[in-house]
């Protein structure tokens, strides 16, 4: 079972503690088109649809969100879940040296956009705003999968950066048995 991953935090990015004392908000994942919701006291489940499942795919999930996760573990999360994870923000990292956008690839090649910015996630959570802060996570997660689906359909993804002061799209073949 293939479960698409993503969490949002309590406090904004870059917080002083590092990333590794943020807190979580609400963890969500997609599971055969079902969105599942944990929230800070409920991870436990979170880590046990993790522990099933055949292949987790996220946006930047190992730099970030295994991260802020670790503090919830009594276990190494990065180690436990890197082998079965698709990290579609890593392996562009990794193949191109550069940090792009869940929603520049939503952009690019789904002609979609995210609801909002990830920064403004906390301050939902501090609102008490919390069905407002699932809809912005449900709709990244939607993002993520149709992304990775794009990526088995097409074994590529478009992106863009700046080369010289010129906007530059450029296509990278990714094969969706990378890690």
């Amino acid at each position: 079972m293939d479960v698409i991953i993503d969490i949002e935090t309590q406090e904004p990015i870059p917080d002083n503690r590092g990333i590794e004392g943020m807190h979580v908000s609400i963890a969500g994942a997609l599971v055969d088109g079902e969105m599942r919701f944990f929230d800070e006291n409920e991870l436990s489940g979170f880590f046990a649809l993790l522990d099933k499942a055949g292949l987790i795919v996220g946006h930047n999930v190992i730099r970030f969100d295994y991260k802020v996760l670790q503090r919830y573990a009594t276990f190494d999360v990065a180690r436990r879940y890197r082998d079965r994870t698709f990290d579609i923000f890593h392996l562009i990292l990794k193949k191109t040296d550069r940090r792009i956008s869940l929603n520049d690839l939503a952009k690019r090649n789904l002609g979609l956009e995210k609801l909002g910015k990830g920064v403004d996630a906390p301050e939902l959570f501090r609102a008490g705003r919390i069905d407002e802060l699932k809809e912005y996570l449900a709709q990244d997660l939607r993002l993520t999968n149709d992304i990775f689906l794009h990526i088995k359909k097409h074994g590529q993804l478009k992106y863009g950066h700046v080369n010289y002061k010129e906007a530059v799209e450029r296509t990278l073949p990714i094969n969706p048995d990378e890690r």
